[in-house]
């Protein structure tokens, strides 16, 4: 019985399902060690992989938060539905967001896009993530000062290209909390 010996490949033991997809992450991407390549099931109706890209035209410390929480990577995982994007600069300074998913064409959330407001007082935790809290009375943030092509950084530059632009608080204040709602649409 003379047969052809067969590799073993992970096309054999590919699945296919219309509720999970079968993700790749490289050993940079996951802490899972050098070389090598991590797989993962993700359930795509209640786990969409979003983008939050944020930077700041200058010195400043930045804390970006998804519905309160630091994301725990460039690409976290949302569940569909509403979700409310803060960003406290210290001190205060023009700010570049790009928030985007590779389930959707266009950005969720951008600047200066999207309709930001910003507060002088650190806003109660509870209150600012509920994405129905009524922000009317804080103040919508104005284009910000396009930063200098030299001496830029890589993120700033990266978000200009995508068509971010800055934005800043209306006042000079030490502090500012810009705060924005997106949709994350559920898969079709």
């Amino acid at each position: 019985m003379d047969r052809e010996p067969e590799l073993n490949s992970l096309d054999r033991y590919v699945k296919s399902s219309p509720r999970y997809v079968l993700e790749e992450h490289s050993h940079c991407e996951v802490p899972a060690g050098c070389g090598g390549v991590v797989l993962r099931w993700r359930d795509r109706f209640t786990s969409i992989p979003v983008e939050v890209a944020v930077a700041v035209a200058g010195e400043a410390r930045i804390d970006a938060r998804v519905d309160n929480e630091k994301p725990p990577s460039v690409r976290p995982l949302l569940a569909p539905g509403r979700h409310v994007l803060m960003v406290a600069v210290e001190p205060s300074s023009a700010v570049l967001v790009w928030v985007t998913t590779p389930e959707v064409d266009d950005p969720l959330l951008w600047t200066p896009g999207s309709t930001w407001r910003w507060s002088a007082d650190e806003p109660e935790p509870a209150a600012w993530t509920d994405a129905a809290l009524d922000v009317s009375a804080w103040p919508e943030a104005v284009p910000g000062e396009a930063p200098a092509e030299t001496g830029t950084s890589y993120s700033v530059r990266r978000l200009t290209d995508l068509g971010a632009g800055p934005v800043a608080a209306a006042a000079d204040v030490p502090t500012v909390w810009f705060r924005a709602v997106f949709d994350l649409p559920a898969p079709e």
